[in-house]
């Protein structure tokens, strides 16, 4: 006689693909919601401190002074004042958001 019922292993396989293939079609691209947070930093994002703090430093130590503060700028962890919730990963937001604050930072400084 022939058993015809699934090992185990089978099973376990089917299981797993039930559970992680409409999860892999149902998912956030991580690349689409950073570029969400970029677009969000570019267009909301103030960085009018960071170009007072620039000038000021300039005028009164020069170019030590607009270093310093390039310096700071870029250890800055610029962060959304809040992520509403959405068609998007919230932890990639967040990424794409920084690093687009912190170029601004940069550049102004």
């Amino acid at each position: 006689m022939l058993n015809r019922q699934p090992s185990r292993l089978v099973k376990h396989i089917s299981i797993l693909l039930i559970i992680l293939i409409p999860a892999s079609i149902f998912a956030v691209d991580c690349s689409e919601s950073k570029i969400k947070g970029e677009n969000d930093a570019a267009e909301q994002h103030s960085s009018t401190g960071w170009i007072v703090g620039g000038f000021a430093s300039g005028v009164l130590l020069g170019l030590i002074g607009t270093g310093a503060v390039t310096g700071i700028a870029a250890f800055s962890n610029p962060q959304p004042k809040m992520v509403l919730s959405g068609d998007f990963n919230p932890d990639c937001f967040r990424n794409g958001y920084m690093k687009k604050a912190k170029k601004k930072y940069i550049w102004c400084a």
